[in-house]
């Protein structure tokens, strides 16, 4: 398609824009950090259209001992597949990490914003609690 940024590891979601297939390894977050000597991690970004459940549930220990920031996406897909494993992010997520939605107020001008329940479509930003107080919330905005 137009966007050749765009590709899933879901197979039911293989449309015009996704029409090739290629092979392509997966690895474990926890061990190739590890066997990499990768640490601490202190962000971590997931852009994976749909699959973002199989990468959180590969760095569990990472987002335990690091406690790194996490930015997502969370689109349909990736709600469908949080729920067809019967888990939520929540619940997936060592204790103390904050959720929050990445909201546009204009072009180039964004603030977070925290939430309490389910996120809604558009992109997250998990942040561990001991990090939230020194986070500059009136600052969020890029220019």
């Amino acid at each position: 398609g137009n966007n050749l940024g765009t590709g899933t590891f879901i197979a039911d979601s293989a449309g015009a824009a996704n029409a090739t297939a290629i092979s392509l390894p997966i690895r474990n977050g926890d061990h190739y950090f590890a066997a990499q000597g990768i640490e601490p991690v202190g962000l971590i970004k997931i852009d994976i259209e749909g699959s973002e459940f199989i990468v959180i549930s590969g760095l569990v220990e990472t987002l335990a001992r690091d406690r790194p920031i996490v930015v997502m996406e969370w689109s349909r897909a990736t709600e469908s597949e949080f729920r067809a494993q019967h888990r939520t992010l929540t619940n997936m997520l060592p204790d103390r990490y904050a959720i929050f939605q990445l909201l546009a107020r204009g072009d180039r001008d964004y603030r977070l914003a925290r939430l309490n329940g389910a996120p809604t479509l558009g992109d997250i930003v998990l942040v561990p609690e001991e990090r939230v107080a020194g986070m500059s919330m009136q600052g969020a905005a890029t220019r």
